[in-house]
């Protein structure tokens, strides 16, 4: 499909969920409320584009250039942003769980914040929604509070814990 195509179907409230879009250039595009549900936008060009409270889940997104990128609200659960260039987009309130960000640079990224693996090999991460940082791990997601008390036995997570609550 054509940059004009993808827009025209988005704005006539056609579903792309599962289309093939590898590859393709939609910089800066509004995309807002979209359903993208399992779309392949591997290597896509996709800067500046806005995906407010888009559905991306289980979307491939791998080596996708996301930079300034709107996700605010976006569904990205068990998404594939493997190598995903995600510099500086805006991560406020968009469901991660179970999403592959392996190698993705998220330097700058707005209403996100990492504190890495544990010796289980969850991948703890926050980000921030109106009422305070969620904290995802495994299959977990928590307000700061269900955390602390969830793992209040687990020094390593609680550590980890501590330093997502300070995300703002």
């Amino acid at each position: 499909m054509t940059r004009n195509e993808i827009l025209k179907a988005i704005k006539n409230g056609v579903s792309l969920a599962g289309a093939d879009l590898r590859d393709a250039n939609i910089y800066g595009a509004n995309l807002r409320g979209a359903n993208l549900r399992g779309v392949n936008l591997s290597g896509a060009d996709l800067r500046y584009a806005d995906f407010r409270r888009t559905n991306l889940s289980n979307a491939y997104l791998s080596n996708a250039y996301l930079y300034g990128t709107n996700l605010s609200g976006a569904n990205l659960n068990g998404a594939d942003l493997y190598c995903a260039n995600l510099r500086g987009a805006d991560l406020h309130g968009a469901d991660l769980r179970y999403a592959d960000l392996r190698g993705a640079n998220m330097t700058a990224a707005i209403g996100y914040k990492c504190a890495g693996w544990d010796p289980r090999g969850y991948h703890f991460r926050a980000v921030l929604f109106p009422d305070g940082p969620r904290i995802t791990a495994g299959c977990r997601d928590f307000a700061v509070q269900e955390a602390k008390d969830h793992w209040k036995d687990n020094p390593d997570a609680l550590a980890r814990v501590a330093s997502l609550e300070t995300l703002q």
